[in-house]
């Protein structure tokens, strides 16, 4: 890059350049993923705005909460009779930054994730044309549907065009609506994962009229998706 800049007759102060994989940058990014690795989402712990509740604390504070009984375990056991192991996959699934499966593009001739851009609607690669798949990748994941609300309501306080701020705001997604739960018959006969079905809507009052839902493939009521490769596993 800096030859075709030279090459063009252009010119910077090399003073003012950074890369990537310069030890002093490197060391803040990692600084910065282990502040947010050592965090956890409290509902409760008041923002520093005064705006309301719901803000990142110590993960500390959330053993303490756990040791005392304020928040309680994934299968309501006290904390004191977990082991050592439990104890630890319930604060990690806590933590502002935590590995989960999640579906993804992969596409193995060229042996990596795409993103949605990147797959054609046949199904295909744009790169190379080859076929991509959707598997199950264990991945780093951020906890950003946490600050929703956050994200939208300080778009108001930055100066930027309207139709850029109307873009985040359709990228964050905020909505409002309620989770209802529904009784699926017969889910046992059929060997299905899991009998009942938890879908959001944004409008409760058309529920009455509603005759069947669907799922995605990938739905833990259909069985999931089959794990691929554990290699080259995205970056943060």
């Amino acid at each position: 890059m800096r030859r075709q800049l030279r090459r063009l007759g252009l010119s910077h102060d090399s003073r003012r350049s950074l890369a990537t994989i310069d030890v002093d940058y490197v060391r803040w990014t990692q600084w910065i993923f282990l502040q947010v690795f050592n965090s956890w989402f409290d509902p409760d712990a008041p923002r520093r705005d005064g705006r309301g509740t719901g803000a990142a604390r110590p993960v500390s504070e959330l053993v303490d909460k756990l040791a005392a009984g304020q928040v309680s375990t994934p299968d309501g056991r006290p904390w004191s009779e977990l082991t050592a192991g439990e104890q630890a996959d319930v604060v990690d699934s806590h933590r502002l930054a935590y590995v989960s499966s999640a579906p993804v593009n992969w596409c193995p001739g060229l042996g990596t994730v795409l993103a949605n851009e990147e797959v054609t609607s046949e199904g295909r690669s744009e790169r190379g044309n080859y076929p991509v798949f959707k598997r199950n990748l264990r991945q780093w994941m951020m906890r950003i549907t946490a600050y929703g609300d956050r994200l939208a309501e300080d778009l108001d306080t930055v100066d930027w065009p309207e139709k850029v701020k109307t873009m985040q705001r359709n990228w964050i997604g905020r909505s409002e609506g309620a989770e209802v739960t529904f009784a699926l018959p017969g889910a046992d006969a059929v060997g299905a994962a899991q009998n009942e079905l938890t879908v959001y809507t944004t409008r409760p009052d058309t529920l009455f009229g509603a005759t069947f839902m669907v799922v995605a493939p990938e739905h833990p009521l259909l069985g999931g998706l089959s794990g691929a490769p554990r290699s080259r596993t995205p970056p943060l």
